[in-house]
């Protein structure tokens, strides 16, 4: 994809890095009625997701009957937590790139970001979309 295809939201907020530098983020203002909205999303997401990881330790712990099953396992929930603890950053300068992902990933149903300014919404619609094409 050319540099001139790219979303400019993606350019001017380090979407195109694997760490954006700071200060290069939107860092739109969020309501008290937004944070609680943004809060009770990101909990249903994070139990979502543990719920997840949680089915699939018990159906390994449940399936293992040797030693190097047990420590494949140990290495199963090492990884899913280190994932979880980079993928559910509550930050607000953050929140909507969480949140798209967390929707990108299942986690999440944009519905229930209902609430939320159009603008948060529209910036999530648009990571969405731009990592579809990818």
């Amino acid at each position: 994809m050319l540099d001139d295809e790219r979303p400019p939201w993606g350019r001017a907020y380090g979407l195109y890095r694997a760490t954006p530098p700071q200060g290069t983020r939107p860092s739109p203002h969020w309501s008290p009625a937004e944070k609680k909205i943004a809060r009770r999303a990101f909990d249903q997401a994070l139990q979502a997701a543990l719920g997840r990881v949680m089915a699939e330790f018990k159906a390994r712990a449940s399936a293992a009957s040797t030693s190097s099953q047990m420590w494949e396992i140990e290495d199963y929930l090492r990884r899913q937590r280190r994932e979880i603890d980079e993928m559910f950053d509550y930050r607000y300068s953050q929140l909507i790139f969480v949140f798209a992902r967390l929707i990108r990933e299942g986690f999440l149903d944009e519905n229930l970001l209902a609430g939320l300014s159009e603008e948060k919404r529209e910036l999530v619609r648009s990571i969405l979309s731009y990592a579809a094409k990818e």
